[in-house]
C-alpha cells in the first residue's frame, strides 16, 4: 500500500548526464532526498543518473532546485532534464542497481587521493593505516581501471577483489563516504604492493617504505602508479640521476620531479597562487615552474633549463613512499626507454626494467588503460596543457551534436587521437611519436580500448593530408569514409573547439612548423580565415629551403636561420 494518498503526492523523473558516475552522485542524491523525506530511487543508467522521486509537491520542487544548484565536488553536469510523472507509491528512497542500456554517460578521469583519505592513511588507529590503495567516492583510480561503462565494480579491474565484511558494509551504507565507491578495499581484501629484485619477490613487511629506503641509498626503483610505471631516484644525487639517464637513454631531455609537499615545492621552484592552485588540483598535473637558485635538485635533472617540472604525490603509494624518502624531491619519470611507450603491464615491466631498474615496486591490480602524467604551465591564471593525459582524459570537448561517429587519427609527433560521439569529442591519453613501431602498436590498442569504453562505432575517419604520415597510412587502412584535413587548419579548429568558438569566423594563425598543404607543397606559418567548416589561406611566410630536410621540423632554429639568411645574406 502507498505510504501517502496519491492525490497528496507529486512525482518527478530526473535524468542527469555528464561526469556523474564514480564521483559520488548517487549518495549525494540519496542524502538530499532523505533530508526532504522523499521516496523513490536513484540509479546509474546508460544515460547517466536516473532519479524518480515523489513526496509533497513543495519538497519535490526543493529537491529539483538543489540538484540544479548543488553537486559533488568532482561531478560535471552536462545536461539536466525533469518531467512530472504519476506517483507510484514508493515506501522509501533506494539506491538501485544499474540498468543495462545504451551508454551515453561520461567516464570520470583519475582523481588524486583526497584529504579525508590522507587523514586515514596516516592515522595509526585507522584500519587503513598506510594502506597504499585507500580511496573513496571522491578520489582514486577511474579511467585507468575501467573496462567499459557504466562505472560499476564489475566493469573495472577491481572485480577480482571480493570485498570483506567491513568494506561491504561501507559500500552499502548511503551515509558512508565509501558508499558505491567501486575501488573500495582494505588490506584484508584489496590489492597488495609487492617489491621485486631482479624478478624475484622480496619478503618485506612494508614494500613501499622499503622502496623509499632503497631510493635513499641511491638505487633506481620502478614504481607502479595509476596509469603505468615510473622510474624513481634521488633528485639530489648526481650519480643516481646520471645513471638513470644512461639506462633510460634520455639524452638531455628534462626529468620531472615529485616533491613531498607544497612547502618543499616552494623551496625548489617559484610558485604564484595560480601555479600553487594547479599543483594541488585533484587532476595533479606536472607544473612547469621557474627554478630557484641555489637549488637542492641537481643540474642533471633538467640540464640548461630555467624551469623544472614538479608535481605532488597523487596516489596513496606515492604518499607512503614520500613519507620515508629522505631527499626533498625524487625524479619520477615515465617508465620506458626514451621514445618508447610507457610500461603499464607487470610482465612487460619485468622484461623492460631488468637493465633499467634495480628494484620494481608493483601491485596486483591490473591497469586497464595506461596514462602518462599530464604536463602544463600556468599563464594568466589558466592552465595550458602541453600534454593532456592522466587526470583529464577522457573528459570531452563539446562541439555540435551532428559531429558523431568520427575517429580523428591525430598527428605523428606527440600523438593523441580522438573519437566523436553525439557532439562530444573524447581525446585519448598521450601516445608519443608514431615513428616508433611499439607506439604504433599501442596506438591501435588504445583506439580499440576507447571504442569499447565509449561504446562507439565510427563511420568516418579524419586524417592528416601528408601521405607519408603513419597516422594517415593507418587511417586510410581502416574501414570507413576518409577525409584528409590540412595540418594547420586542424590546429586552428582545435583551438576554436577548446575555446567554444566553432560558430564564429576567425583569423587563425598557426606557427607549427611544416604541414602538408592542399597544393602538395609544405606549408608553415599560416594565416587562415576559418568559418563554418571551411578556410581560406590568406597569408604565409615565403617558401624557403629547409636546412637538413625533415630535421628542420624538429629543430625550428634551422628555419629561423634560413629566413635570416634570406633576409640578411652573409650578415645573418
Amino acid at each position: 500500500m502507498p505510504s501517502q494518498k496519491s492525490e497528496e503526492l507529486a512525482a518527478y523523473r530526473v535524468n542527469v548526464n555528464g561526469i556523474v558516475q564514480g564521483v559520488g552522485y548517487r549518495p549525494f542524491v540519496y542524502r538530499i532526498a532523505s533530508s526532504l523525506r522523499l521516496k523513490g530511487f536513484v540509479l546509474n543508467s546508460g544515460n547517466g543518473v536516473l532519479i524518480e522521486v515523489e513526496g509533497k509537491p513543495g519538497d519535490c520542487l526543493r529537491f529539483i532546485e538543489r540538484l540544479k544548484t548543488e553537486k559533488p565536488p568532482r561531478a560535471v553536469v552536462k545536461t539536466f532534464s525533469c518531467m512530472q510523472i504519476p506517483p507510484r507509491g514508493y515506501r522509501g528512497f533506494r539506491v538501485e542497481q544499474t540498468r543495462g542500456e545504451e551508454v551515453e554517460t561520461l567516464c570520470p578521469p583519475d582523481v588524486a587521493v583526497c584529504k579525508d583519505c590522507l587523514d586515514e592513511l596516516f592515522n595509526p588507529r585507522d584500519r587503513r593505516h598506510l594502506y597504499p590503495f585507500i580511496n573513496c567516492i571522491n578520489c582514486g583510480p577511474r579511467f585507468t581501471i575501467l573496462e567499459k561503462l557504466p562505472y560499476d565494480r564489475v566493469n573495472t579491474s577491481m572485480k577480482t577483489f571480493k570485498m570483506c565484511g567491513d568494506c561491504e558494509k561501507e559500500y552499502s551504507d548511503p551515509s558512508d563516504r565509501r558508499f558505491k565507491a567501486e575501488p573500495n578495499a582494505c588490506s584484508r581484501c584489496g590489492p597488495r604492493a609487492r617489491l621485486y629484485r631482479r624478478g624475484r619477490l622480496m619478503r618485506v613487511e612494508e614494500p613501499v617504505s622499503e622502496a623509499a629506503r632503497l631510493i635513499n641509498r641511491g638505487y633506481i626503483v620502478a614504481v607502479k602508479g595509476y596509469g603505468g610505471f615510473h622510474l624513481a631516484c634521488d633528485a639530489t644525487s648526481r650519480s643516481s640521476v646520471t645513471e638513470l639517464r644512461r639506462r633510460k637513454k634520455r639524452g638531455n631531455k628534462p626529468f620531472a620531479i615529485m616533491v613531498k609537499s607544497v612547502e618543499e615545492a616552494r623551496r625548489i621552484v617559484e610558485l604564484n597562487d595560480s601555479e600553487e592552485k594547479w599543483l594541488t588540483h585533484y587532476s595533479a598535473p606536472i607544473i612547469l615552474a621557474r627554478k630557484r637558485e641555489p637549488n637542492p635538485v641537481v643540474e642533471e635533472v633538467a640540464p640548461g633549463m630555467r624551469y623544472l617540472g614538479v608535481f605532488l604525490p597523487y596516489t596513496p603509494i606515492h604518499h607512503v613512499l614520500m613519507r620515508s624518502v629522505e631527499p626533498p624531491a625524487i625524479v619520477l619519470t615515465s617508465g620506458n626507454v626514451s621514445e618508447e611507450p610507457i610500461v603499464f603491464r607487470d610482465g612487460e615491466a619485468f622484461e623492460k626494467f631488468k637493465d633499467m631498474a634495480d628494484y620494481i615496486l608493483t601491485y596486483n591490480r591490473r591497469i586497464v588503460n595506461f596514462a602518462d602524467d599530464s604536463v602544463g604551465f600556468v599563464q594568466d591564471g589558466t592552465l595550458r596543457l602541453v600534454r593532456r593525459s592522466r587526470g583529464f582524459v577522457p573528459e570531452p570537448v563539446e562541439v555540435e551534436p551532428r559531429v558523431d561517429g568520427v575517429l580523428a587519427m591525430g598527428a605523428d609527433l606527440n600523438n593523441t587521437f580522438a573519437l566523436a560521439k553525439k557532439g562530444r569529442v573524447f581525446m585519448s591519453q598521450y601516445m608519443g611519436d608514431l615513428e616508433n613501431m611499439l607506439i604504433r602498436k599501442r596506438y591501435l590498442e588504445a583506439i580499440r580500448s576507447m571504442r569499447r569504453l565509449l561504446n562507439l562505432e565510427y563511420r568516418r575517419i579524419a586524417h592528416d593530408l601528408h601521405p607519408a604520415y603513419y597516422s594517415t597510412q593507418i587511417g586510410v587502412s581502416l574501414d570507413g569514409e576518409k577525409k584528409g584535413v590540412q595540418h594547420h587548419y586542424a590546429h586552428v579548429l582545435s583551438a576554436m573547439a577548446e575555446n567554444s568558438i566553432l560558430g564564429l569566423e576567425v583569423l587563425g594563425i598557426a606557427f607549427d612548423g611544416t604541414g602538408y598543404g592542399e597544393d602538395g607543397s609544405l606549408w608553415g606559418s599560416e594565416f587562415l580565415i576559418v568559418r563554418r567548416g571551411e578556410y581560406v589561406r590568406r597569408g604565409h611566410f615565403k617558401y624557403l629551403p629547409m636546412p637538413g630536410g625533415e630535421k628542420a621540423v624538429l629543430e625550428p632554429a634551422r628555419m629561423a636561420f634560413s629566413y635570416l639568411y634570406d633576409a640578411m645574406g652573409n650578415d645573418a
